[in-house]
C-alpha cells in the first residue's frame, strides 16, 4: 500500500488529509502540537472567519498569479461551503463576504474536521515533529519525534505554515530542509501585523478608532493602499487597514518608506466643500471639524498645524489651513516595522509559487513533493482569504496525491 505523508495538521494540511485519503494510499497526519487547529482555534478572535465570498485572484498579492488562479477555481468560496456542509459546518455570510460557521465557534469546526479524519480513516500522529526530510531511492525518509510513525512515504506534503504565533507552534523549521530539496526560499516576514512607528502626533491619539485610507510609499511610488479600520495606540497602529500592508515592509524598513494615512477617507470631497464654505465663521476648527472626526484628532492636527483649538476659522489664514488639510489627507509617518511574528496572524514569502505545478501544487524540483499553504508565498487581506487559501492548496494537493496514487 501506498503511503502518504502530510506535515502540519491546520488547514492547509487537514483538507490535504481529507482528500489524499480518498485513494488506495494509507494517509498519515503529522502535528507537532497535541491537538489539531490551534491556529485556526484563534481565526476571527475564536468566531472562525473560515473564507470570504470575495477570495478571488486580485485580493492576493503573490509571485505568481496563474498557480494561484488554478489553486482558486479548484474551490471558490460557495463550493468551499458546500463541502463544509457536507461535514457538518454550516455557513453564514456578512453583507461585505465574511463567512462564520453557525456556531461562531472556531473549537467547533475543529472538532468537526477531527470528526471527518477520523471517519475517512486518516492517521493523525499528535506530537510528532518532523525535524527532516530526505528523499532517496525514490522514497522520503521522514526524520520525526513519533517512535511509532512510519518513517518512509511515497508522497510528502508540507503544509506546516510559516513563522506566524510560534506560540502555538509555527517555526519555519523545514523551510531548510525544502531548500535542501532545492527549492529557493523567499524572506520570510510578518504580514497581516501591527505597524510600528515613533510619531509623537499620532500616539497622542492612543485609543481612537476610526475608518482611514492606509498606504505604503516608497519615495513617490505607492506600493499598497487600504481602507478600512484602524486603532491608535501607543507604539503605532493596529487593523485590517494597516495590517494588509504589513507584507510590503522590509526588515529593515528602509528610510525612503513612509505611511500615509487619509483621516477623511470616504468624505474627503464633502469635507472639503463644507471647509470652504465656512471661510466666514466665527465658530473654531475644533467645532467645524467635529462633524466628521474624533476630537482627539481634531486637536492633535491642529496643534501640529499651529492653529490654536478654538481659534474661528475666519481668522486661520490660507497657509494654515492648507496645511491642516495636507494633514487631514495626507499625513505621512515613517514606520518603525511591524510587531513581528508574534503578533502577525500571516508570513509572507517562503516557496515561490513559480516553483510548484499549476493545479496540483507538486514541486516541479523535486517529484512527488506538495506543499500547501503558508508554506507558499502567498498573501491576503483579513478578512477569511488567507484561510480560503490554506483549505483550497489543501483541497488541490490531497486531490493531486490522490489521483498520482490512481496512476500508479
Amino acid at each position: 500500500m501506498k503511503q502518504i505523508a502530510i506535515i502540519g495538521a491546520g488547514p492547509a494540511g487537514i483538507m490535504a488529509a481529507l482528500q489524499a485519503v480518498k485513494s488506495t494510499a494509507e494517509v498519515h497526519l503529522f502535528e507537532s502540537n497535541p491537538k489539531i487547529g490551534k491556529k485556526l482555534l484563534v481565526t476571527g478572535s475564536g468566531r472562525c472567519n473560515i473564507t470570504n465570498m470575495q477570495a478571488k485572484l486580485d485580493a492576493y498579492d503573490t509571485d505568481e498569479p496563474d498557480v494561484l488562479a488554478s489553486v482558486l477555481a479548484g474551490l471558490s468560496p460557495q463550493a468551499f461551503r458546500a463541502l463544509l456542509a457536507e461535514m457538518g459546518i454550516f455557513t453564514t455570510a456578512t453583507d461585505d463576504g465574511w463567512v462564520y460557521p453557525f456556531s461562531f465557534a472556531a473549537g467547533n469546526v475543529v472538532d468537526l474536521l477531527l470528526a471527518q479524519l477520523h471517519r475517512v480513516g486518516v492517521k493523525i500522529h499528535y506530537a510528532a515533529r518532523v525535524q527532516a526530510i530526505r528523499f532517496t531511492n525514490g522514497q522520503f525518509i521522514l526524520t520525526h519525534d513519533k517512535h511509532d510513525a512510519p518513517h518512509i512515504f511515497d508522497l510528502v506534503c508540507v503544509a506546516s505554515g510559516g513563522k506566524a504565533m510560534p506560540d502555538l507552534g509555527s517555526d519555519g523549521k523545514l523551510f531548510a530542509q525544502l531548500a535542501v530539496l532545492g527549492h529557493q526560499i523567499l524572506a520570510v516576514q510578518p504580514a497581516l501585523a501591527p505597524i510600528l512607528f515613533a510619531d509623537k502626533t499620532l500616539r497622542s491619539l492612543d485609543g481612537v478608532r476610526l475608518d482611514v485610507e492606509a498606504s505604503i510609499w516608497q519615495s513617490s511610488t505607492c506600493l499598497g493602499m487600504d481602507v478600512g479600520n484602524v486603532i491608535f495606540t501607543q507604539w503605532g497602529m493596529n487593523g485590517p487597514a494597516v495590517m494588509n500592508l504589513s507584507h510590503l515592509l522590509p526588515e529593515p524598513v528602509e528610510p525612503s518608506m513612509h505611511l500615509q494615512i487619509n483621516f477623511l477617507a470616504g468624505y474627503e470631497e464633502q469635507a472639503r466643500a463644507y471647509f470652504a464654505a465656512q471661510q466666514d465663521s466665527q465658530a473654531s476648527i475644533s467645532v467645524l471639524l467635529g462633524g466628521f472626526l474624533n476630537q482627539k484628532i481634531t486637536a492633535a492636527l491642529c496643534k501640529k498645524s499651529g492653529i490654536p483649538i478654538d481659534e474661528p476659522l475666519s481668522r486661520v489664514e490660507t497657509t494654515r489651513q492648507k496645511k491642516l488639510l495636507s494633514l487631514l489627507t495626507a499625513y505621512r509617518v515613517q514606520p518603525t516595522g511591524t510587531r513581528g511574528f508574534k503578533y502577525a496572524q500571516l508570513s509572507s514569502g517562503g516557496v515561490p509559487l513559480g516553483e510548484v505545478q499549476k493545479g496540483s501544487l507538486e514541486s516541479k524540483l523535486q517529484p512527488g513533493l506538495f506543499l500547501a499553504g503558508e508554506v507558499l508565498n502567498v498573501v491576503g487581506p483579513c478578512g477569511g482569504f488567507n484561510l480560503h487559501w490554506a483549505f483550497a492548496s489543501g483541497y488541490a494537493t490531497g486531490q493531486a496525491m490522490a489521483a498520482h496514487v490512481f496512476r500508479e
